[in-house]
């Protein structure tokens, strides 16, 4: 499947590309060794959402829902998003809005109880879980608000990144 859907194009060279499809399938090879579980029940991949407020709305694409255990007919989940790049500080973990944002998405969008959250960092073979709180979800709520509020009055400095700016 790897080969089959890989994407030539975007490289720098053919030698670039070459090192990061070795990467890849190292990563892959490293994944169904290390974090691949076959007890996982995926219920949603790549599940796009916009979610509406009075004033904005914002939009995202969940990763991967897992399905924990269902309750009363409540599907009882768990919210996966992969990253590539450097492990995420805890601090930094503590301070992301993402997956306190995509918990709130998928309960009233979908209708599920999201009762975990989880980053895997594919390039180091690491899986942190997330505290998904109701005090860390209301602390997300308000830092997204206020996030947007200075969107709006221009009280934002912008940090270019090519890969995040060419699908921003």
């Amino acid at each position: 499947l790897y080969e089959k859907n890989w994407v030539r194009g975007g490289y720098d060279s053919g030698k670039h590309e070459n090192l990061r499809k070795q990467q890849g399938e190292e990563i892959l090879r490293n994944y169904y060794k290390n974090i691949y579980s076959k007890d996982e029940k995926i219920l949603n991949l790549e599940e796009n959402f916009t979610v509406h407020t009075a004033e904005y709305s914002f939009g995202g694409k969940v990763d991967r829902i897992d399905l924990v255990e269902e309750i009363d007919g409540v599907k009882q989940v768990r919210i996966v998003d992969y990253k590539t790049g450097k492990v995420k500080k805890e601090a930094e973990i503590k301070n992301d809005l993402q997956l306190p944002l995509y918990a709130i998405f998928v309960e009233q969008k979908l209708g599920y109880k999201v009762i975990g959250a989880r980053y895997i960092f594919l390039e180091e073979g690491v899986c942190i879980d997330v505290d998904l709180s109701e005090k860390r979800r209301e602390k997300s709520r308000e830092r997204m608000v206020e996030l947007v509020s200075k969107i709006q009055s221009k009280e934002f400095t912008a940090d270019p990144d090519q890969f995040k700016c060419s699908i921003c």
